[in-house]
């Protein structure tokens, strides 16, 4: 919904009236979030696991998976790609990836054992563990915000 910061409310709750009434045709959807990696099989398959979702397209170059409401994941292959060194700086962070869990504890016990490490030096959130992916990229498990306390 957009919303305005400037002019009067009434202005501004027109406007959003306005928007809801029209076609959102030109608003951004979130289609694939592509990760790359040196091995896309095999960081495909642990994010698979991780979600529970089945690949639909693989290939040496493309590992597609598709989860509800057709959002997706995807990796590809990066050549001479280098793992980021977060939460040092020698090699930044190149994403983030946040997903939600109903039990942080067990989530995170089934990441590690799918693959998952924890960072060095960096210290969970109330709502939500760091872990670094098998190409190491971090990511977070976070409780579902429905779930939060």
């Amino acid at each position: 919904m957009l919303d305005v910061t400037m002019g009067a409310m009434s202005d501004r709750a027109e406007i959003r009236d306005q928007t809801e009434r029209t076609d959102r045709g030109d608003r951004a959807r979130l289609g694939i979030a592509v990760i790359d990696s040196d091995d896309p099989r095999a960081l495909g398959q642990f994010y698979a696991d991780l979600l529970g979702w089945s690949p639909e397209e693989t290939d040496d170059d493309w590992f597609y998976l598709r989860g509800p409401n057709g959002v997706g994941l995807a990796v590809q292959p990066s050549i001479g790609h280098r793992a980021p060194n977060w939460p040092r700086s020698e090699v930044p962070q190149q994403m983030h990836l946040d997903f939600y869990v109903d039990d942080l504890a067990a989530g995170v016990a089934r990441a590690q054992r799918l693959g998952a490490r924890s960072p060095s030096g960096v210290a969970s959130g109330k709502h939500f563990v760091t872990l670094i992916d098998p190409s190491g990229h971090p990511f977070c498990l976070c409780l579902a915000p429905e779930l939060r306390t």
